[in-house]
């Protein structure tokens, strides 16, 4: 429903301002879609629960405002679109397409090569991670193509990330969101040099053999959109159903259960890379 109502049937950006998490944008799809907020927890959530989505979790408040829009919230109404990092309590919101997420050798990198500006950056975005779990995922195989995406746009969330609250970064973070990404040849979609944003209609650009597009044609439902939360090592904590798996979801709609780690994006390189960064973006 949003992307049919959205400019150029993109689906939702991933949450930008004033925090950035891997869920979607909760200004975009608040109340209008996500008309129950609590379903943003997920059931086997070892940490998150749903009361937290709601103000005011803390026994004896009453009422809590935002220093970023400074609206007054009442007890039990919901706050996610000024706690946006609450977005991602659960699940993993991708925003983008990744279509190199199997664990295949011209996949996979150690991060501080295939990423070098993002792996320096770790340490000053999220000074708050455990320099263990940075140094593991430095040294480790991560999904290249996921990695040149964040290469290209960490330095642009940076100032947002120290900055939570100032009001001047709030369009240029926006924009970051909310942009296709070049990155070099064949780490982009469809072996390209893109990495799309999620919309309406960009499977027809996952083609890969020009000569035979009928044969190299990926659906709709081969496209992830959102799945559980996983992680490895220092960042296992995120993994809802550790050890058995995730639930994704896909562009067409369906739901699958992947066994970890069989195969993409429910595997081990994807958790490496994607618990740092949920654990960078968690401010709870």
């Amino acid at each position: 429903m949003y992307a049919g109502e959205a400019p150029g049937e993109k689906f939702p950006p991933i949450a930008s301002w004033p925090f950035v998490a891997f869920g979607p944008e909760p200004v975009t799809i608040y109340p209008e879609y996500l008309t129950d907020p609590s379903i943003v927890i997920c059931p086997s959530d070892s940490k998150g629960y749903p009361g937290m989505l709601f103000c005011c979790d803390e026994p004896g408040d009453a009422t809590w405002q935002s220093n970023r829009t400074h609206k007054i919230y009442h007890k039990g109404e919901s706050w996610i679109v000024d706690r946006a990092y609450m977005m991602q309590e659960s699940y993993a919101y991708l925003g983008w397409v990744f279509d190199h997420l199997e664990e295949e050798p011209q996949y996979l990198d150690h991060l501080s090569n295939c990423a070098p500006v993002f792996s320096s950056l770790l340490p000053t975005a999220f000074p708050q991670i455990d320099p263990a779990l940075i140094e593991q995922t430095n040294s480790s195989d991560v999904p290249i193509q996921l990695a040149r995406l964040f290469e290209s746009l960490l330095p642009k969330l940076v100032p947002a990330i120290l900055n939570p609250y100032d009001p001047s970064l709030e369009s240029s973070t926006k924009s970051a969101i909310d942009q296709d990404y070049v990155v070099d040849a064949p780490h982009g979609n469809g072996n390209n040099d893109t990495v799309y944003r999620l919309r309406e209609g960009i499977e027809r650009f996952l083609i890969t053999d020009i000569n035979n597009p009928a044969a190299s044609a990926k659906a709709q439902s081969t496209v992830p959109v959102m799945a559980d939360l996983i992680g490895d090592g220092p960042g296992i904590s995120v993994f809802n159903h550790v050890p058995g798996g995730s639930n994704v979801l896909y562009m067409d709609g369906h739901v699958e259960f992947i066994r970890y780690p069989t195969k993409g994006p429910i595997v081990q390189s994807m958790a490496r890379l994607l618990g740092l960064l949920a654990a960078g973006f968690d401010i709870s």
